[in-house]
């Protein structure tokens, strides 16, 4: 996970909702991980993310990227100016990640509580660069497929957001 007070924030892929500081995403569905087992059947229309980034080490056959931003995002405070080089760029900032361990336990991680609300599950998505507009987001649709049925999905402040045990247990 990135410093505390950091964002994804994206200057090209924000919706509209967020004319200020970019950092309610679109995310194209492209950028979901391609296997159909682990995320259900693509999704046609975008996913609103806001909250901070990842980093995956591409060495760990164990962590899996299950959704990546887009080329032209970071993650940095978006109340400070920049610095010093962000620590997640483009690409390489991933929004979902997910992690099956030796016993076959399987977590996944987002930096996002409100990918995971019901306000992000019912919202009209529009990027605000000529944007097509879809009347609700698949974030919903990514949250109760394959991805969480077998997983335990944990926020930066370790929440559970979904479980097959539980629908909202804190630890």
């Amino acid at each position: 996970m990135d410093e505390e007070g950091a964002a994804v924030i994206d200057h090209l892929n924000y919706d509209v909702k967020d004319a200020e500081k970019h950092t309610l995403i679109v995310a194209d569905p492209s950028n979901l991980v391609d296997s159909e087992v682990i995320v259900g059947k693509k999704p046609s229309s975008p996913l609103l993310y806001q909250g901070t980034g990842l980093i995956v080490d591409p060495a760990n056959p164990l962590v899996l990227s299950v959704l990546s931003a887009d080329s032209s995002a970071y993650s940095y405070n978006p109340d400070k100016p920049i610095k010093e080089y962000p620590h997640a760029v483009g690409k390489n900032t991933v929004l979902v990640a997910a992690l099956q361990a030796r016993n076959n336990a399987r977590v996944v991680f987002s930096g996002s509580l409100y990918f995971f609300s019901n306000e992000a599950f019912n919202s009209p998505v529009q990027k605000a660069i000529g944007g097509k507009k879809f009347d609700k987001s698949s974030n919903e649709a990514l949250c109760t497929s394959s991805l969480t049925k077998h997983s335990t999905v944990l926020s930066k402040k370790q929440l559970v957001v979904r479980s097959l045990i539980s629908p909202l247990t804190k630890y």
